[in-house]
């Protein structure tokens, strides 16, 4: 895909602003974007990388554009968090990753949302403090892991295996995803910016 294909998409979403596409490989599929648009005037910085997003939204899905960084857009470590939580269909924050848990109880319920057949968007908090910090204060659950469904907090690991032996796990990903969704596990790398 070419930049001004990029450019003209972007153009189309936020006429009148300003709009830098610059590629970043010159292989035609991982992008810089900076856009500068009077439609993110008083619209939060995880509503603007949506917006961007959307705009972008058949050539992110297709796999035209492998990479996409917008300038403009930069987040705080809790719009980071808030993104994984309202954007990913089932989000743990957990010590460790999938790959190598760091604590029992966020294997217990990784292993529970696994066996439910979830997709699963995995946090380590382990890296930076202010990680559960900031997700204690927007979901006001003091411990780790924390599982959200669909962006609701369903609880720690005891509450995930417990939802999970009951059958009341894979009814509520059934309603919230859909029975024919896709089991994937992907890692999401947070980092703090400055103020």
């Amino acid at each position: 895909m070419a930049a001004d294909t990029i450019r003209a998409l972007l153009e189309a979403a936020f006429p009148g602003g300003q709009v830098d596409v610059l590629d970043r490989t010159g292989g035609g599929d991982h992008f810089h974007v900076t856009v500068a648009s009077d439609a993110f005037d008083g619209v939060s910085l995880v509503e603007q990388h949506r917006m961007v997003n959307r705009a972008l939204a058949a050539p992110l899905a297709d796999g035209t554009i492998h990479e996409l960084h917008d300038e403009g857009t930069r987040m705080t470590l809790r719009d980071q968090i808030q993104h994984v939580i309202d954007d990913e269909p089932v989000a743990i924050f957990m010590k460790g990753t999938p790959e190598r848990p760091a604590c029992g109880n966020s294997l217990r319920a990784l292993q529970a949302l696994w066996n439910a057949g979830a997709p699963i968007t995995a946090v380590d908090i382990l890296p930076d403090p202010a990680i559960r910090t900031e997700l204690s204060a927007i979901s006001y659950w003091p411990t780790i892991p924390q599982v959200f469904v669909k962006g609701e907090l369903l609880g720690g690991a005891d509450i995930t295996e417990e939802l999970f032996a009951s059958g009341e796990l894979g009814r509520k990903l059934d309603d919230a995803l859909g029975a024919d969704r896709e089991r994937v596990v992907k890692t999401v790398v947070m980092a703090a910016t400055a103020a």
